[in-house]
């Protein structure tokens, strides 16, 4: 059977592949196929979408308690609970690119309350809330520290694919996860699209080169269009 893939240009290499690291528009696109969140919140349909949590709600004006699926595993095995959430909120919190997206938490009264339960105290209550937390790369704490380079090219995390190649400066190669933890059997109306076996991140610089890519049938799609080729495109 032939494999389907589908290959996407990105200006730029993000230099590491590990939870909550380099804050470059493309790296948050790539990251978002192999590391997950609590939730999804979109721009187009400014929805609420939960991903690792299976429920939400708001104990009072601070703290929201927050339970995940008890099924969630990365893709080396690995159990993500409620310690691994808090511990990937904190190693947020130690990341210059991402720390903004932590500052509204008050860690010394956040708690796990059980294995798969977090009470997450806000500081304020407001409208980045869970724009912040659609930003928190999860994974495992366990995955983390088994890492010999502490994920910089060998990412571990919980969605629907996986990193299979990393050839720096040039492109990332994806893989369908064929154990992903969502299936239709108990996830029904859940499950995140994995219609192609791969997908190719290649990393290209100059406009030119974008342009000729998508032209000869190298890439499908371009992330960073160049603004001078968007009219002959739309008249195409």
């Amino acid at each position: 059977t032939r494999r389907s893939s589908f290959t996407m240009e990105f200006n730029a290499d993000p230099g590491s592949l590990a939870p909550n690291s380099s804050g470059i528009d493309s790296n948050f696109i790539i990251r978002c196929y192999y590391y997950e969140k609590l939730f999804d919140f979109g721009y187009d349909t400014p929805e609420i979408q939960p991903i690792l949590a299976k429920e939400y709600e708001w104990l009072d004006d601070h703290r929201m308690q927050i339970e995940l699926w008890d099924d969630i595993y990365t893709t080396d095995g690995n159990n993500i609970t409620a310690e691994d959430v808090l511990w990937s909120m904190e190693q947020c919190a130690n990341s210059t690119q991402f720390v903004q997206h932590t500052r509204n938490i008050d860690f010394d009264q956040t708690e796990v309350t059980d294995p798969y339960t977090i009470v997450v105290y806000f500081k304020n209550r407001n409208q980045f809330i869970f724009n912040d937390l659609s930003r928190i790369d999860i994974t495992s704490k366990a995955s983390f520290e088994a890492s010999e380079d502490g994920m910089v090219t060998t990412p571990v995390g919980s969605g629907p694919y996986i990193v299979a190649q990393y050839d720096a400066g040039t492109q990332i190669i994806l893989e369908k996860n064929e154990n992903y933890w969502k299936t239709a059997e108990n996830h029904d109306g859940l499950i995140p699209k994995q219609n192609v076996d791969e997908i190719v991140c290649r990393f290209i610089a100059e406009d030119a080169q974008k342009t000729i890519a998508l032209e000869s049938g190298d890439v499908d799609y371009l992330f960073e269009c160049p603004s001078i080729a968007i009219s002959d495109y739309q008249n195409s």
